[in-house]
């Protein structure tokens, strides 16, 4: 029997999730799927769009067997924390053999090279990260600045080909620095979890327009808000419309 784990917050549930799913389950041939889910409120404290229950009944219905809520705690927290509160708790119940993620660069290894130097941590990497936080930036752009300079000033292991500005461009892409956290916190679990990545297809993640039926969430809340009255109904599970109806959303 074979278990695949995912990390979520389903704020809403759209096609570009139900893609995720079952094409996970293709290449892990999973038998059941355990999904780690945000509760009402999601990273940067942000309230989810509609509740934790009905986000679950969704995620049932596509095609997940069981979800766990992702503490407050760890759901509302930045990247390095929302991860390592969902891969702690996966890797508590000794039963997931898979956890899938999407990423937005052309070469997985990369990412891997990355998170296991994340993992490792050179004193002289830490050094830069105290050094450039003094600068007043915020943590990731205060890491992305460090990691650049410390390959460029000494070389990451397994990017030799990538060049320090391109590292900060795949720095900038929400999924791949979720994806860099899971793994790195496999690896500082020493998780027997093995980490299976899908690239992403359709919008990206901040994109703010819809343009096609697989948009980022971020465009079909955009949608929800700035168009109540007809909004693009194939873009989501029909149950996430019937639930907006039934509470008078729209």
């Amino acid at each position: 029997m074979k278990i695949l784990g995912i990390i979520t917050e389903y704020n809403p549930f759209h096609n570009g999730h139900l893609y995720h799913l079952f094409k996970a389950k293709e290449i892990t041939g999973a038998d059941y799927v355990v999904a780690v889910m945000s509760g009402n409120f999601l990273q940067r404290g942000e309230p989810a769009i509609i509740n934790k229950w009905a986000r679950t009944k969704m995620a049932l219905n596509a095609g997940v067997d069981l979800i766990i809520e992702l503490p407050f705690v760890f759901s509302t927290q930045d990247a390095n924390g929302f991860s390592f509160g969902a891969v702690k708790l996966l890797d508590s119940l000794q039963m997931v053999d898979y956890l899938c993620f999407g990423y937005e660069t052309d070469n997985l290894d990369t990412l891997y090279s990355i998170s296991n130097f994340l993992h490792i941590e050179p004193q002289k990497y830490k050094d830069l990260i105290v050094y450039n936080s003094k600068k007043g930036f915020e943590f990731p752009k205060t890491r992305s600045q460090a990691l650049c300079e410390y390959h460029r000033k000494f070389g990451i292991d397994g990017l030799e080909k990538i060049s320090p500005l391109d590292l900060s461009k795949l720095l900038k892409y929400p999924n791949n620095i979720l994806a860099l956290e899971y793994i790195k916190h496999l690896l500082n679990l020493k998780s027997k979890i093995q980490p299976v990545a899908i690239k992403r297809i359709g919008a990206g993640y901040h994109q703010k327009n819809i343009t096609s039926n697989i948009s980022s969430a971020t465009s079909i809340r955009n949608e929800i808000l700035n168009n109540l009255r007809s909004p693009k109904t194939d873009l989501c599970m029909q149950g996430f419309w019937d639930f907006l109806k039934k509470v008078k959303f729209y």
